[in-house]
């Protein structure tokens, strides 16, 4: 596979700004700031990262301040606070031989409260950049159209080498390449749009899955797969490779999925007496959109 050595900020979305919005950046200028970040952390698997500024403040249990960026190491713990309501976040995350480290995170997220937090994250984050909007009323989170496996594959062709675009793929596990592990909590799978289908359209290469849908996947079980497509190659540049990456989410459907996932703060999946479901603006849906209570 070939590698591409650099390491780049990128910004996917604008912010909405108004005049009552106030805005805190972080940045490496500010990551080189002993007064801004008091706590350092440390190498993988990291220790306690601490920032804080203009009311902000940012803690990652498992991380490191590398100075370019701040560093949040899989499974850590990343928590942004503030003294007043925290409208919207936006990251510029790193980019190392190709793939942005973005954790599993969306660029983009809408908050509406005075926290945010996510635990366990789903890969490392090289944090370049983090700028926070205070104001009333929660911002614009990321939304993406769910796609089928052929669909994603045209996409991943469609990309430039090294590039990547985050989708939400809704399809069957056609065959389970590398059963769950559930020491790391992943699994690698092909995917089809075919239920009768035993063979790949795309691979999901370790993807996150909780351990109920990873001991309970099997072939032909309709999933929701959302992660970052990829386009690489091999190391001569003469074989190309389409992937979603590892780090992606995988949830295990019992029937008809969603045909649109809203991805920002106010949603969240809870597990219920085992079954999943997605918990919107205080209401309860199932994983095929029908609200439940």
């Amino acid at each position: 596979m070939k590698k591409f050595f650099s390491f780049v900020a990128v910004v996917l979305f604008a912010l909405p700004i108004f005049a009552d919005d106030i805005v805190v950046v972080l940045d490496s200028i500010d990551f080189k700031d002993p007064t801004i970040v008091t706590k350092q952390g440390a190498a993988s698997p990291g220790s306690e990262v601490l920032a804080v500024k203009d009311g902000v403040t940012i803690s990652i249990n498992k991380g490191q301040n590398k100075g370019f960026c701040l560093t949040a190491f899989a499974h850590s713990n990343v928590t942004i606070s503030a003294e007043q309501n925290i409208k919207q976040l936006n990251f510029e995350f790193g980019i190392v031989s190709g793939t942005p480290k973005d954790g599993g995170l969306d660029p983009q997220i809408a908050v509406g409260a005075n926290e945010w937090s996510v635990s366990d994250l789903a890969s490392q984050a090289r944090f370049a950049k983090i700028t926070i909007t205070l104001g009333e009323g929660s911002g614009e989170g990321t939304t993406l159209d769910t796609i089928g496996a052929v669909d994603a594959y045209t996409r991943a062709q469609a990309l430039e080498v090294g590039g990547t675009e985050k989708v939400a793929v809704l399809c069957y596990i056609a065959s389970i390449k590398t059963p769950y592990d559930a020491t790391y909590g992943n699994v690698t799978v092909w995917l089809n749009d075919d239920i009768t289908s035993t063979y790949g359209n795309i691979q999901a290469y370790r993807a996150k899955c909780s351990a109920e849908d990873g001991a309970a996947l099997a072939e032909h079980d309709r999933v929701l797969v959302v992660g970052n497509l990829t386009h690489t190659q091999n190391q001569e540049g003469t074989k190309d490779y389409y992937e979603i990456a590892q780090g992606a989410q995988l949830t295990r459907l019992s029937g008809q999925g969603i045909e649109n996932i809203l991805l920002q703060e106010n949603v969240q999946k809870v597990i219920v007496d085992g079954v999943v479901y997605v918990v919107r603006d205080g209401k309860m849906f199932n994983l095929q959109g029908a609200q439940v209570r």
